[in-house]
Parts: C-alpha cells; structure tokens; sequence
C-alpha cells in the first residue's frame, strides 16, 4: 500500500513493479481511481532509482494543479492504481501504453490523519509491521 498526505510535499514512493518494461527507455503512466467516487486521474512520473532492475522509485504529490512529474490534484481517501508503460514521455493517454506493469492501492491521508504504524505477532513469534488506522 502506498500512503501519501493530502496536500502535501512530494514523496518518495519505492515500488518492486511485477513485470518489467519491455521498452528500451520507459515512461510511467499513472491511473489513479478514487475508490468512492470512481474519477479517475491519469499522471506520469519519472522512475529515478538509481538500480532499475532492482526496484522504481517515484516522486508523488497531491493537492497541485500542474504538468509537473507526479503531481495531481485529488480529494482523500483510497485509490486503485495502475501502473502502465508507454514510450512516449509525458503522454496521459492510455492508449498509447504498452502494459500494465503493476497495481497497488494508494491511500491518501488528511492532515490530522496520518497513518500509524501498526504491528501484530502470530503464533510463529514473527512479528508483522504494517500503517494503519
């Protein structure tokens, strides 16, 4: 789950995509789909790792109205996302993506509700970290 603030700074988001692109040079399309009142928002955002083959790290923020790399404008809550590729830099266009590389669930927190961490241990003794409410 990837967990961002409202309005906020940009943050560094690092992902392990479960397919790699097939294109020599990528670009990174973003769709973002608010789960309660279905809109959907379409970004792109530059993969600055510095081990590609290892893992993507994106820079995201929201709460701006812009072109700028990551940036979007939308209310709070949970988001469907789904990463694509396409060889065309800065294109919001879906069809112009070549595959899916990945989804995940994103959720955007208000200011006075940041996520906490939450842990809990099974019957093995291993002991599982995760944000929550």
């Amino acid at each position: 789950m990837i967990n961002i603030p409202f309005q906020g700074p940009y943050v560094s988001v690092i992902l392990r995509l479960r397919q790699a692109s097939k294109l020599i040079n990528p670009y990174y399309l973003f769709q973002l789909t608010n789960k309660n009142s279905k809109v959907e928002t379409y970004i792109t955002a530059d993969d600055i790792s510095l081990n590609v083959g290892l893992y993507q790290e994106f820079m995201l923020q929201n709460g701006v109205v812009g072109l700028t790399q990551g940036q979007w404008d939308g209310d709070s809550g949970e988001y469907l996302v789904l990463i694509m590729d396409t060889q065309y830099p800065y294109d919001i266009n879906p069809a112009s993506a070549s595959s899916v590389l990945a989804y995940d669930i994103m959720r955007v927190y208000g200011a006075t509700a940041s996520p906490t961490m939450v842990s809990f241990t099974d019957n093995d003794k291993m002991t599982f970290k995760y944000y929550g409410q």
